[in-house]
Formats: structure tokens, sequence, C-alpha cells
């Protein structure tokens, strides 16, 4: 048996909690040190989720949950909200036209073409042809179709018949305004969106109604400086105004302007837009234009003026009218005023001049509202400067209205010649992207000047409070008023009245 030295240390491997460590400073001495391998490979904790932040989880689904049901719940009563004149038309596609029906506006198109005229045509296959020819072209026929109208049914006011047509065609008459040759509302407002605009009346007689609302539109713009751009309700002009003829069109022009004045007009955008207070509900599914029988639906008849805004628009109807402070002819139509002894005067006055008063009014307050007889050709415009029956093949198909913007001229084998620029109601796809130029001057020219919104305001609260001012008299200058009920009797009374109100309420 082997005997190991007394003395002699035994060097063993270091356990895996062992790690030895020579020193420099202490002559190379090895030191033992024991670690603990749990401390060199911490692994985390698992900790417990704060009781906030599940609450705030909780919330936040919660809340999500609320959102979705809003919504769902505003979806469903928008898909409720009464359709007062028509989303009935999105079911009405346009009718193919037969063999003979395009034989017939081909023919048309052909001739058109053939003549080599200052504008071309190309066949539109939602084309109509005409169903009561000769009608709006006979001034016998046209007499009779006023006489029966509502305009002289219920014995229509001065007031109602004229507006400020005296007042503002004597001030026309008499300004100083150098015209130029040619001028553009879309160059002189470009700030203006609504100038740039072009709709399509759809499934709806509604071209007066598309026009108006434009020239409306357009004029608060620029009464504004471009401050305050709605987009007026067409809508809202068709179903509310009893006298204007919702979807079958209008007799007269003007009653447009005044249903502004009187009652005032919501905002509204397109078809299914949400713009506004009354966006458009007519579908433009069946055309550009639509055919007339269209027009001539029966659910067109029964029309109900609903005086609340779609569920998604911010206002109050009544916190959402716009108004005019003035309506006014510009031109009359001699044909349908000869028979009303009230617009005599009127007539002596747009009559001489009418070309420059027209012009005049275009370019100091904005674009107009223009309407005129359309022939069967004039679907198929599609670009140069037209001349109402080019070809002797189309007949009158109806009256029409349309915004007019500017003018120009141009030369042609018979000269220098004057013609006028529009925007149509037929959308962008028809025309010169939804506009058109025509030599002939329109039949006749309304319009009218926005009330300022703030007074607007202001009226608004005096009706709510049914404020009551106190008839006074004064030494030096005596006037009575009214109650404010509307801004017709805001401005009763004397000229100092009318100037203190006015210079209070700036726009």
């Amino acid at each position: 048996m082997i005997e190991e030295p007394e003395n002699r240390s035994i060097h063993m491997m270091p356990s895996d909690s062992e790690v030895i460590i020579a020193s420099e400073t202490d002559g190379g001495t090895r030191h033992k040190v024991i670690i603990n391998p749990s401390a060199r490979l911490k692994r985390p904790k698992c900790r417990n989720m704060p009781v906030m932040m599940v609450v705030a989880i909780g919330g936040g689904l919660l809340l999500l949950l609320i959102i979705l049901g809003a919504t769902s719940i505003e979806t469903w009563v928008s898909s409720r909200y009464s359709d007062e004149d028509g989303d009935l038309d999105e079911a009405i596609a346009f009718a193919e036209h037969s063999l003979e029906d395009r034989d017939y506006h081909l023919a048309i198109v052909n001739d058109v073409n053939a003549r080599k005229v200052s504008w071309k045509a190309d066949y539109n296959k939602f084309a109509s042809r005409s169903r009561m020819s000769g009608l709006l072209s006979d001034p016998e026929s046209q007499k009779m179709f006023m006489l029966k109208s509502i305009v002289m049914d219920r014995n229509a006011s001065f007031r109602e018949l004229v507006g400020d047509t005296i007042q503002q065609v004597r001030k026309l008459s008499n300004a100083k305004i150098d015209l130029p040759k040619s001028f553009d509302a879309r160059e002189k407002w470009p700030f203006c969106e609504s100038v740039h605009r072009v709709v399509n009346q759809g499934g709806c007689g509604s071209c007066y109604a598309i026009a108006a609302t434009a020239v409306i539109s357009d004029r608060i713009c620029i009464k504004s400086k471009g401050k305050e751009q709605p987009f007026v309700s067409a809508q809202d002009l068709i179903s509310c105004c009893k006298d204007c003829g919702g979807c079958h069109g209008t007799v007269w022009a003007l009653l447009s302007f005044n249903h502004w004045r009187d009652h005032g007009i919501v905002s509204g955008g397109p078809y299914r837009s949400f713009e506004g207070c009354k966006p458009y509900r007519h579908s433009p599914n069946c055309g550009s234009p639509c055919s007339i029988d269209v027009y001539a639906k029966k659910h067109h008849d029964f029309m109900t003026c609903r005086k609340q805004c779609q569920p998604l628009f911010h206002k109050s109807y009544e916190d959402d009218l716009y108004k005019a402070s003035s309506v006014y002819w510009v031109k009359v139509n001699k044909i349908t005023a000869a028979n009303i002894d009230q617009l005599s005067p009127v007539m002596n006055i747009t009559n001489e001049s009418s070309e420059v008063i027209i012009k005049r009014e275009l370019m100091t307050n904005g674009p107009v509202l223009a309407c005129f007889v359309v022939y069967e050709e004039f679907q198929h415009y599609k670009s140069g400067i037209y001349e109402m029956q080019t070809s002797p093949l189309s007949t009158d198909l109806y009256g029409h209205c349309a915004k007019l913007i500017g003018w120009g001229e141009v030369q042609t084998k018979k000269g220098v010649r004057n013609y006028w620029t529009f925007m149509n109601t037929w959308s962008r796809t028809w025309g010169e992207n939804g506009f058109f130029r025509m030599f002939d001057e329109p039949e006749e020219v309304a319009a009218g000047l926005p009330l300022c919104t703030n007074l607007i305001r202001f009226l608004t609260i005096l009706n709510r409070l049914k404020f009551q001012c106190q008839k006074r008299i004064h030494r030096k200058n005596c006037f009575q008023t009214r109650i404010f009920n509307t801004h017709q009797e805001m401005f009763v009374g004397t000229h100092n009245l009318r100037t203190k109100t006015r210079d209070h309420f700036k726009c």
C-alpha cells in the first residue's frame, strides 16, 4: 500500500458552481469562487397584469361595440329615411333604342355632320324622340299652356311675377361696364367649386332646379368671396316649391328664385353623395339625358316636402336655410309674358339691349338661369357652337334650362358672331365635359342676389323668439317697424332703417 505525502494537496476539477480566478497582483495566486448558476442565467418572473390595464382594454372593447352599434342604427335609420321623391328612379334603367328609333336619330346625326356647320354631332343612345312636336314653338299653343299653368290659375301677384326686375334692370341699364369680347365665370371666380361642378338631373325633369340651385350656389360663393361654398339643394327646391313643377319641369323661371327668397333652400349635394342637408335623390341610371317617359312617371306626382335633413348632417333644416335679398328677370319670355298685363313694363325694359343686360348681370353678379327650346338634335351635341334646328329632320323636344356662365365671339362665313357658354344638367359625359356653346340667345333669363348669412341667422333667431319691435315715431325722420318674421319685413320703413340694418350685417 502506497502512502501519499502528508503535505501534498489534492487538485480536483472545479464543479459547475465554482470558478478559478488567477490574481495578477498577488503573484498569480489562484482563488476559487463559488457562484450561483441561477444568478448567472436569471429567468424573468411571470407578473400578473395590472387591473387598470384590464379595465382599459375592456372599456375600449365596450366603446368599440357602442360605436359599431350606433353606426348600425344610423345606417338603419338612414335606410328608412323617407324617400320623398324618388330613389324609385334607381330601378329605372335606360331603354335601348328600337331599330326604328336608332335609324331616326342616326339620320339626324349624319345630316348635321354632312352640313359642315359649327358643331359636331355624335349618336347618343339615350336620346328621346319628340312626343309633343310643335307645342313649344307655336305661340298659340304656348299661350294656352301658360294660361292653364299654376301661375295663371291662382292669380299670382305682381311681386311673384316680377320680383325686383324693374329696379335691377334699370340699374344694369345705367351701369358703366366695359364688356370684353369674351367672358367665362370659371376664369373670373376659379375659387368657387360650384362654378365648375356639373350635375346629372337623372330621372327627373328638374333641369330648372339643377340650374337654379347651381346659380344660387355660385352667387353665395361670389358674394362671400369664397368664404361660403355651399351646394344648394335641388332636391329641396323640387319637393318643397309647390309652384315650380317638381319633376315635370317649370313654366316660369322666376318661381325657383321666388321660393329662394320667400322660404329659403337648404344645402344638398349630388345623388347619393350625403353632402349637405338634402342630397339629390334621383338616380342617373336612366341616361344622359333620361327619356321624357321617365320624367312623366306617376310617382313624381306624389312629392312630400319634408323639412328635415338627412341623418348624417350636423345641422337642423331651419339652421341650414339660404335666402335671397332680391330676385328678378334679366330677360322675360316674349311669348308667355305678352299675355300678362302686369309684365308689360318689364317687357319694355328687358327687350331693349337684352344681350347687353344679360352680359352686365353675368359679369357683375355671376351665372344666371337661362331657358330655351331644345330640339332632338341637341341631345347628340358633342362639340363646337350649337345652332338651333340645324337639321330639318329634327323637331322641338321640350323646354330646357341650363346655367349661363359666359360668352364669346367667333369668325364665321357670315362674319363675327357672338355665342353663349352654358353648363348643362346631363353630366360630364355629355357635350364638352358637361358644357356647351350656343349661338342663339336664351328666351328667358332669371337670377337673384343672396341674403347675407349673418342676417339670415339673425332673422332665424328673431323668428324663434317671436321678437316684436314696437311702433315708434321720431320727430326728424318718421318710420315704423313690424314683426321681424321674414327678411321682407326686415326691410320695411324708410331708407335710413334699411341702411342701418344692412350696415350692421356686412357679409
